[in-house]
């Protein structure tokens, strides 16, 4: 934040405090700026969070094989994914909308549609394919159709030629597109347990029609997805054990009774990124209402709880970004892990017995 932004945002919420400020125009331009910033490094978490899920998946099936090698069980050698390429680009469609809407919004805002460095990549809507989604643990069909009718806005969106002429206007027509996308992103990630008891028959009921911060998560989406495979290296790392021979103070069994330790807090720490970046996406939604109301009662004072309210949303992605980055060495480093301690296992294999 530059000397110029901080000076006005100071006096915003100087004055505010005050009780004597209205909107301010400069002000509110670099707030929709850091929303609009924040939808964009959202969009690279949401990414991540993928991306570190399929690296633990990968180490997973890597210390399957391997140790399927060794015992002579039957190999697949072929890694499935957690994801396929269509699965992913279908969620990079809702972000790259929300991040296209949101960079328009600061253009909007700014009234220098020629200098934004935030101008929008593309100036259309990508189509969202649901069926790529996994959001059926925690919304039945109807509720998937009513989430994909407020995908419709981003479509009518960019077909506006004055968009940019209209803020309060967008950002009031925008909020259920914002909230519905938010909420497919939100169950996307899902769960790794059922909140509920009902989950265990079906998905609830009318869970659409909640706000993002009521929704009621059943085990599945990504999370659902990562506590398997977790599960299923676990499972890896006790055959390997109880399979070794162990003599007294054997120096495999210290290491890999670290290693089902350190598989569990590894998963414990991808889940807990991905768990933060749920509590992201409701900030973005709660910063995007927040904004609709200062720009609605433009003429009421605004109090300095406004400002902190919409810089929380680009402060918790912020540290999002910050725990991302050594989180992915982490996983890299326990992968380095896991096949030296199977190296250094490997003599003490035995076949088991069919």
């Amino acid at each position: 934040m530059n000397w110029v932004r901080k000076l006005v945002l100071i006096g915003f919420i100087l004055k505010s405090a005050t009780g004597c400020t209205a909107v301010d125009a400069l002000a509110i331009a670099f707030l929709v700026e850091d929303f609009a910033k924040g939808v964009m490094l959202l969009s690279k978490v949401i990414k991540g969070d993928f991306a570190l899920a399929e690296n633990v998946n990968s180490r997973a099936f890597r210390n399957n094989l391997k140790f399927q090698l060794e015992t002579g069980g039957n190999v697949d050698v072929t890694q499935q994914p957690m994801y396929s390429t269509a699965d992913l680009a279908a969620r990079a469609a809702v972000l790259n909308n929300l991040t296209q809407y949101a960079q328009s919004l600061a253009i909007a805002a700014s009234g220098d549609h020629a200098a934004s460095s935030l101008a929008p990549r593309v100036n259309y809507a990508e189509p969202v394919n649901l069926e790529r989604l996994d959001v059926l643990h925690s919304v039945d069909l109807s509720g998937i159709a009513e989430l994909q009718h407020g995908l419709e806005f981003f479509k009518s969106f960019f077909e506006l030629p004055e968009r940019e002429a209209r803020l309060a206007a967008i950002v009031a027509s925008g909020g259920s597109g914002v909230e519905k996308a938010a909420k497919l992103l939100y169950l996307d990630l899902g769960a790794k347990s059922d909140q509920v008891k009902a989950c265990s028959y079906a998905a609830p009921k009318a869970n659409s029609l909640r706000k993002i911060h009521n929704l009621i998560l059943c085990r599945g989406g990504l999370r659902g997805r990562l506590k398997s495979v977790i599960e299923k290296e676990l499972v890896v790392w006790k055959k390997r054990l109880s399979f070794t021979r162990r003599p007294k103070a054997a120096f495999p069994d210290k290491h890999l009774m670290g290693k089902l330790i350190s598989t569990q807090k590894s998963g414990r720490q991808v889940d807990q990124m991905i768990l933060q970046t749920q509590v992201a996406i409701k900030k973005m939604v709660s910063s995007h209402d927040q904004i609709v109301q200062m720009l609605k009662h433009s003429d009421r004072d605004n109090t300095a709880s406004d400002f902190f309210a919409l810089q929380a949303f680009l402060e918790e992605v912020t540290v999002l970004t910050e725990r991302a980055k050594w989180i992915t060495p982490l996983i890299d480093e326990e992968t380095n892990q896991s096949t030296a301690t199977i190296a250094a296992s490997n003599s003490a294999i035995t076949k088991h017995p069919d």
